[in-house]
Formats: structure tokens, sequence, C-alpha cells
């Protein structure tokens, strides 16, 4: 790998000496109340790494100039793994997945789990290392003494790993679940509608592609990365609907409900008994993102500051410990009984403060790509260990609230209908006299270490003369140096993976890529089956219609899931699926194109090679290959 150069070490040197480095109390949080350590764990499956934290021991080491010093203390911090008493009655399995898998223990002996990280496999893992120190200390181990199942939110890395809470992978029915409103449908749609781009692009953000090395991927801010194998999905047996109180085996649950901020379904949950309050995803300790990198819609920064202020008001004086789904918990101790309440308004005062100033600046004329240099946050939030970009960032933030206000258009008609990408990089490319110019001058620019500029007239020549190996090199050297001064996880991950693609072209191995969950496919309502086949009709000047009828449908109503039946009047014109809803008891004698199950429906349609609905399946087409799409060449 490229060494850091004489710019990059200038630069993490510059964040060496202007970070309050000896007032930095993070990584003591993080290793606090272990009770069994792992940080040699390694997870394979198959002889494929699934997940290692064995492969980061280099952070055990002093931070070496390809790497900024305060993403590698934050790394060293999300390297700490094993079981940690959060209490006596709450437990956290930490560095096992990119989230924390918590277990609160009930006055009848029993546990209640929040959140199941991400795979199978490292949940199985988690629990079997848990029930080793369980067994000895006298705490009843996990398997068999599941009371209830609690899901923070609609993110994947906190429900995938369901089914490896059970030594047979097989969920117990009797079990409940219990997850906040809109959870369903958030979850299902976030990993169905754009799941193949989602995937692609969560290989930057999360680093998938990369090595795990000082020139390699160090942390995503709230976690090492993501682990790589089986998403699981169970239906919850009960949605949250309002804030309520709720017993399980005499574990009182005080559930705060979050719509609309770290997620679009989410919810805290507060334990009298234990003066304990889970905050899910909506702190950790980091800035967190109004903008995920991967593509997902943007969060309400105003929405997201109200509910952080209203925990506080709700819990925050009671509480005396704090934990989330990510990172390290905060106390409130005798020394700083305000621990948990500065937190909170401070996470609230930083994202409202973004928004708010965002706005008055595009309320100025300040368009997308000027927006971070018009904002000024205090010095006594942005010095927050717990508040730097190590996930979020203020760039990237700030132009999601623009986003959510304006979107992509600046009100400049120059930038009203721009050229398509590669055309645009052949005529900049003509217009600055040809490619070679560019890259005498880029050349010169590296050495004065202008590397965004460097980054960007190369990847024009690259769009314009893929094949051009001086462009390619001098954009991977570029976004290397970038990388390495990045305090983000996730800009370090984005620079990195698209300089090793300039290297060696798109990476298609399935291995660096999480897998999708057949889990969440067979629980599609039926609507969801034909807004998903919508998505892959093939272009033709047939038109058809017909009715069908989904005898296994479901619905959530007043937070309980129930079983019926659901009819759909069909219609493919011309490429185009359309459909509506209809109810079959008004129909006189009707014909149907299809009566049964949602998913044979749909596998008969992608799949299955019968001559049932054969005039119907040749309008469908599934390509798995379309997920590695170019991103850093055309």
């Amino acid at each position: 790998m490229e060494k850091a150069s004489h710019h990059t070490c200038q630069h993490n040197q510059h964040v060496k000496s202007s970070l309050p480095f000896n007032h930095n109390h993070e990584l003591n949080l993080a290793r606090q109340n272990c009770v069994a350590s792992f940080n040699k764990l390694e997870i394979i499956q198959e002889n494929k790494v699934i997940w290692s934290q064995k492969a980061y021991d280099f952070l055990e080491k002093d931070c070496p100039t390809s790497a900024n010093p305060s993403l590698w203390e934050n790394a060293r911090c999300n390297h700490q793994t094993g079981l940690f008493r959060v209490t006596d009655k709450i437990f956290q399995l930490r560095g096992f997945d990119m989230a924390n898998l918590s277990l609160i223990l009930t006055p009848q002996n029993t546990w209640v789990i929040f959140d199941t990280l991400m795979s199978i496999e490292c949940s199985r893992a988690a629990i079997e290392f848990a029930n080793h120190w369980f067994e000895e200390n006298d705490y009843p181990i996990v398997d068999g003494h599941i009371a209830g199942i609690v899901i923070s939110h609609s993110h994947v890395d906190h429900f995938g790993g369901i089914r490896g809470l059970f030594p047979d992978f097989t969920l117990e029915p009797e079990i409940p679940i219990f997850a906040p409103t809109g959870f369903t449908e958030a979850a299902i749609a976030e990993n169905l509608m754009a799941g193949k781009a989602m995937g692609r692009r969560a290989g930057y953000q999360y680093g998938t592609l990369l090595e795990n090395s000082p020139t390699g991927s160090l942390s995503i801010g709230i976690g090492q990365g993501q682990s790589l194998e089986t998403v699981s999905f169970e239906l919850p047996t009960k949605e949250i609907t309002e804030n309520q109180t709720l017993e399980i085996d005499g574990l009182e649950m005080v559930f705060q409900l979050t719509p609309g901020t770290e997620a679009p379904a989410e919810m805290n949950t507060y334990f009298p008994q234990y003066k304990a309050l889970w905050m899910a995803e909506n702190c950790t300790c980091t800035m967190h993102n109004l903008y995920t990198l991967r593509g997902a819609q943007v969060r309400d920064a105003t929405a997201w500051a109200k509910y952080l202020l209203e925990a506080q008001q709700l819990f925050g004086e009671q509480a005396r410990v704090m934990f989330h789904a990510h990172t390290w918990p905060r106390y409130a101790t005798a020394e700083d009984p305000d621990a948990i309440k500065d937190y909170l308004i401070s996470q609230a005062r930083l994202y409202k403060g973004i928004h708010d100033q965002t706005l008055s600046a595009i309320n100025k004329g300040y368009t997308i790509n000027e927006l971070e240099s018009q904002i000024r946050l205090p010095k006594e939030l942005t010095e927050k260990w717990y508040l730097r970009p190590y996930y979020g960032t203020l760039s990237h933030n700030s132009k999601a609230v623009y986003q959510k206000y304006m979107g992509w258009y600046d009100s400049n008609p120059v930038n009203l209908d721009p050229l398509p990408p590669i055309e645009e990089a052949k005529n900049f490319i003509n217009y600055m006299g040809g490619a070679q110019k560019i890259l005498q001058k880029a050349a010169e620019d590296y050495q004065n270490g202008n590397y965004r500029w460097v980054a960007k007239v190369t990847n024009l020549i690259v769009f314009a003369e893929p094949d051009n190996q001086d462009a390619r090199l001098l954009c991977n050297k570029a976004l290397t140096q970038l990388g390495y001064q990045a305090e983000s996880g996730t800009w370090r991950n984005e620079y990195l993976t698209g300089a090793l693609e300039l290297a060696q072209g798109t990476i298609k191995n399935p291995d660096h890529y999480a897998n999708g969950s057949q889990d969440l496919i067979s629980h599609l309502t039926g609507e969801m089956v034909l807004n998903y086949l919508s998505l892959l009709t093939i272009p033709s000047d047939k038109q058809l219609s017909g009715i069908v009828v989904f005898e296994d449908d479901w619905t959530f109503e007043n937070g309980a899931y129930k079983q019926r039946s659901s009819c759909y009047q069909l219609d493919y014109w011309r490429g185009i699926l359309t459909y509506f809803p209809i109810n079959s008891t008004n129909l006189a004698s009707p014909e149907y194109l299809y009566r049964g199950n949602r998913i044979p429906f749909m596998n008969q349609l992608l799949y299955t090679k019968t001559e049932e609905l054969k005039e119907w399946r040749q309008l469908f087409e599934i390509n798995p290959d379309e997920r590695y799409f170019n991103i850093i060449e055309p």
C-alpha cells in the first residue's frame, strides 16, 4: 500500500496536537466492567472469515502515520470485545458484530434480549460465550431462559441475528418479540426496494472489500465493520404503537417511541427497577449520520433532537446508567452526577445546531457544497470525544439537511440538465487540453498535497478514458492519502475502497458483501411482492391483465400480527406493472390469474419453469450480477 505522504503526516500530527488527547476517557469507558474479554475473536464459517476482532490486533500498537490519530483511538475502543457488566442485572456482548447484544435479567431469573446482531453466526457465538461465563458465575445461561426479545429499530444489524439466539437456529414460538410501530414495513422496504444498490455501496461504506490493517479498514465509528454471513428475520408478535409500560417476568420496561430519528421506526426503553436507560441507536459515542453513505432516506435532525430531549425529560434525572445499541455506556457517578444529562443534551444540541445553521446558510443562498464552511459549532461540543465525526460528519450531515429541505437542485439553471458523467468528462478533458496536460498539473498538485482536487480531475480522465493507467494510479494515490487523513471511519473506507477498485477493478467476489435474507423475502406482504415484481419487469409491447388472490397475506392491526386474504387487479402495460387492491366478493364469477400463496406466486414468475403463468413469466427477469455495478469508473 501507498505510504503516508509528507502532507498527510503533517495533517495527522496537527490532529494529534490540536485535540485534547490527554482528556480522552473513552477507552477507559469502553473497557470498563469487562468480565470476560475476547479480543482474539474470529468467527469462521466454511473456511470464510465472517467476523474477526483478531484481525485488528494491530490496534494495540501506536498510531501509524497512515491513520488519523483520533480515528485510531475510536478504533481501539471498538476493538474491546467480550461480555460487559453494565449493572448487576444488565450485560452487553460487544465486539461480536457491528452492534451490541444486550441481556437484561428479569426478577424471575430469565433474560430479555435487546437487539440480536446482524448475522446468526455472530449472535450464536456471542450467546455461547456469555453462557460459559454465566454458568461459572451463578447466572442462568441464555439458552432455555429467554423470556422476550426487543428489537429497537428497523436496521438489519439489530434484527438479522435473531435465529442465532437459539441453539438450533429456530425461534421458540412462545417467546414474544417486541418492536416499534412501523418496524416490519421499514425493515423490509429498506432491504428490498433498493437493496442491491445499498448492498454494493455498503461495501464502500463499511470497508468490507479492504484488508483490516493500518493502511486499510480500522473502524466505522460505531463498530469495527459489517459481518458477512446469514441474515434472519422474524415478524414481531407485538409492535409498540404508543409510549407505554410493559412487564415481562417482573421486569418493567417503559418504551419511548422515537419515529423518524436514526431509523424510521425506533424506540428507547427505561428500566425503572435498575435505573437504566437504553437509548437504542439514538445515541452513540460519535456524531451519527443524518444521511448514510450507502444510501437511505435522510433523517430528521429536529425530530432526533426533540426525542433526545424528551428522553432526558422522561428518564434522565432518574437514570444512573445509559447504554445503547453501539459503543459503550455512560454512568452518572458521585464525581459526575450529570454525565447522562450532559450527554443527552449535548447530542441534541449537535443535531439541532447542524440543522439550524445549515438552514441559516441555505437562506443566505449557500448551496450544498458550500454549507460546511458556514457552520460554526461551539468548541464545547466539537471537542467532546463522544461527538467526534467517526461515523457521520459535519460535511455530509449538512448536505443531508439541504437534501431534506431543498432536494438535489441548487436553482442554478446551468445545473438543471447536466450531461451524463462520461460525456461530461470527455468534454472537460478536451477543453482542458487533453489527459496528458491534466496529469502533468495533477502530479504537481499531488506533490503540494491538494488531494481532493487531484482525485477529482484524475477521475474525470478515468471516466473519459477508463484504460488510462496513469490517471487511475494518480487518482488511487490521491484517494489513499485522503483515506489516511480521514477522521471518519466511513470516509476512510470510502476513499480506500475507491482506490482499491481503481487498482483492481470492480470487486465481484460475493464473500466480500453481506448476504441478503431469504427470511425477509418470505415475510413480504402481497403488496410488497407486487411492488418488488414491479422493479423486475422487462420492457415489451405486451399488454396483460389479471386478478390475483393471496390466501396467506398478513397485516398489523393495533400492533398485532393478523393473517388475511387479499385480492389485486394486475395490469402489465409495455414494461410497467400497476396493481390495485379490490374486493373479490364484489366480482361476478371472476377468473383468477392466480389464487394461492404469495411467495410461490413470485417464484413462479421469477424462477420456476412451469406452464402456469407462462405468458406472465416472460415479462420478468432477475439478474444477481446486477449488484456488482461500477462506482469509481464508468
